[in-house]
């Protein structure tokens, strides 16, 4: 997201003109950076909090040389996610996806896919962009023939039934390979 798509944003939420959102946020940027060059920290709740962190020095050899270098430390600006922020982004992943069961049943899905649509992708009819399970069980065999059949049938076979019950990954797959509208 660009600066000017985050102050329409804000904008459109707070009810201010987008000039005055834009003024705000390059005055917040301001006080943040004036704060971490005097070394104090920032905390924004429910976002985080800005502190500096020094870092020693120490001694890196020159690729083209091979000559040790010596650096001085350093500050460094820092950013540590509050924990509401980071429950927020790790809850964007599936919870079936933190199952390894899962992301093996998945990494299956994609590896048979993609070699369906390497080999076969030219001759596929479109699939409709809102296919429910049963439309893309029924698309498959139309849009590939047996090709689709020995794919759907190999990750079956590897696929525990209970990862299958709970998540059908080949459909998902085929779903988000060959269901987005040009």
């Amino acid at each position: 997201m660009t600066w000017r798509e985050t102050c329409d944003v804000i904008a459109e939420n707070t009810d201010l003109p987008a000039r005055t959102v834009d003024t705000v946020l390059k005055a917040f940027r301001d006080h943040v950076q004036q704060q971490l060059e005097q070394g104090e920290r920032v905390a924004i709740p429910g976002l985080g909090t800005f502190d500096v962190r020094w870092t020693t020095g120490g001694v890196a050899r020159s690729p083209a040389t091979g000559r040790r270098i010596p650096y001085d430390g350093h500050d460094v600006p820092r950013f540590r996610a509050s924990t509401r922020l980071r429950e927020a982004v790790r809850n964007r992943v599936a919870q079936h996806l933190r199952d390894p069961a899962h992301r093996t049943a998945w990494r299956t899905a994609s590896a048979m896919l993609g070699d369906l649509s390497a080999y076969h992708g030219a001759a596929a009819v479109p699939l409709p962009a809102d296919a429910t399970d049963q439309d893309v069980l029924a698309w498959g065999p139309r849009a590939f023939g047996d090709a689709w059949r020995r794919a759907r049938e190999a990750y079956l076979d590897a696929t525990p039934a209970e990862v299958t019950a709970a998540k059908d990954h080949f459909v998902a797959v085929a779903r988000d390979t060959w269901g987005h509208t040009p």
